[in-house]
């Protein structure tokens, strides 16, 4: 909430208040807003027309490509959805992130774990962030075995605050898919990076940037990210805009959009992904694709309509498949 302060009273705030205070507030903070969210779970099992299956998708917050299926993340579950066979049922993935007995095989989490809030896959590796714990997992997949094989989280990062290699509500994963290997997090109004260790297959901090604002550099809450050819694009949710940085130092490189309908505007971008040497970018009020040039120019409009209703729809998150286009 504080983040949302100008930046005065915020000083003032900082002044006159310990730090142990503040982090007591934060937690407090924390616990009222998981009560709310199982609060509107719970009404909505009650007032909703009841769920016809089990594995159907609710509010779906990441998506990602395994093997030729989409991995859906929504609040507390994974999903495996078969891209080949879109009339087959889905098959819930039911065992990664879960902090309550509401799916069949639940992983037991400690305390606070609200499910995952971002994908990412790389190398035989599943990363997946975790918003109520604040972490960031890696799950090893077996090539022996099939997705649902996944055991516990091989190792993790992370954790509550904002010193380095802390992360505070992290969100959407980009990996720089080239040797550096870098594991880029979204979090509040910054960028976390992460490497790999060769020896082990750790995952230890590199570097951070940004805060909050609306110059260069900062952020008004960080959306989605998206990498390409050594430089990392994230979108600015609350300065509708999108920056680009130089992925291996977060150096400012620039930034475009700005809020509005027209084309190279946004409202609200929350996804961005890169592909063919394009960028697409989601818009969650504008209800809206865009394809862009790396530079920002606009080149495509897409609309995207609910299936029944036929109404614009709000994006949260989408996924490219660059080999089918």
């Amino acid at each position: 909430m504080a983040s949302l302060l100008p930046h005065e009273i915020v000083r003032a705030i900082l002044q006159h208040t310990d730090l142990r205070a503040l982090f007591i507030a934060a937690r407090v903070c924390r616990v009222w807003r998981d009560a709310a969210a199982s609060t509107r779970d719970g009404w909505r099992l009650l007032l909703e027309r009841p769920v016809q299956s089990s594995c159907m998708l609710r509010f779906p917050c990441a998506l990602a490509l395994c093997a030729g299926h989409i991995l859906a993340a929504e609040e507390r579950r994974l999903h495996l959805i078969d891209v080949g066979q879109p009339s087959r049922p889905f098959e819930p993935v039911d065992h990664l992130i879960c902090s309550s007995c509401v799916l069949a095989r639940p992983l037991p989490l400690s305390r606070g774990a609200t499910g995952p809030s971002g994908l990412a896959v790389d190398d035989g590796a599943i990363l997946v962030t975790d918003g109520g714990l604040d972490k960031l997992y890696k799950y090893r997949i077996d090539p022996n075995q099939s997705l649902l094989g996944l055991g516990r989280p091989v190792c993790e990062a992370g954790g509550f605050g904002a010193a380095e290699g802390l992360l505070i509500s992290p969100g959407d994963i980009a990996l720089s898919g080239d040797e550096l290997g870098f594991i880029f997090v979204a979090e509040g109004h910054g960028v976390t990076a992460f490497r790999t260790a060769e020896r082990d297959g750790a995952i230890a901090f590199s570097h951070k940037w940004g805060r909050h604002g609306r110059a260069h550099g900062e952020f008004r809450q960080v959306g989605g990210l998206a990498s390409c050819g050594g430089d990392l694009f994230a979108c600015d949710v609350r300065n509708h805009r999108i920056q680009c940085f130089v992925g291996a130092s977060g150096k400012f490189q620039y930034a475009f959009g700005g809020k509005g309908e027209k084309p190279g505007e946004f409202r609200r971008p929350s996804a961005i992904a890169s592909v063919r040497g394009c960028l697409v970018v989601a818009e969650m009020t504008g209800r809206r694709l865009q394809v862009l040039s790396l530079l920002g120019s606009p080149l495509q409009i897409i609309s995207v309509r609910h299936v029944h209703t036929a109404r614009p729809a709000s994006l949260a998150c989408f996924c490219v498949d660059a080999e089918r286009g």
